[in-house]
């Protein structure tokens, strides 16, 4: 689990222990190649009820916008990017923000970026959330993302 506050936050404890471990992800990387996981489910909780409420009102509208322009931290410096066509779906059922998001190497949102770009269209401040991705999603022979267990 991840608590984000304006796009920073400590990786929890387990996540410590993982990067920790020798060879963890030259394992990972032998089972699971970047390009076979195009999306990540996450799961955002807000943690301010009134933030929630006013997120859950304004995510119809800032879905329906043909471009949603946030900043994207580059090796370069910052830059303006389109993260529109990263954001794959999106629902919201009371504090708990849904979100399938891009994942891969040459295009990925991150929760953050979602986050911030969804507050300032919402015109509230950034609340305190709670990230967690839920599933890593891969494509089946169809084409449908689905998360990789099923596949």
């Amino acid at each position: 689990r991840r608590i984000i506050r304006e796009g920073r936050g400590p990786v929890g404890p387990l996540f410590h222990r993982m990067d920790r471990t020798a060879g963890f992800a030259a394992i990972l990387r032998r089972f699971i190649q970047p390009s076979e996981v195009p999306a990540n489910g996450y799961r955002i909780r807000v943690l301010d009820e009134a933030a929630a409420d006013a997120l859950r009102t304004a995510l119809p509208g800032f879905l329906a916008q043909g471009e949603i322009i946030t900043d994207r931290k580059t090796k370069s410096g910052i830059k303006p990017t389109d993260i529109r066509p990263l954001i794959l779906s999106a629902e919201m059922t009371g504090g708990t923000l849904r979100a399938r998001l891009t994942a891969t190497e040459a295009t990925s949102c991150k929760p953050a970026m979602l986050m911030t770009a969804l507050c300032a269209f919402a015109g509230v401040d950034a609340p305190r959330v709670m990230v967690t991705r839920e599933r890593l999603l891969g494509e089946d022979e169809a084409g449908k993302l689905r998360a990789l267990e099923e596949i």
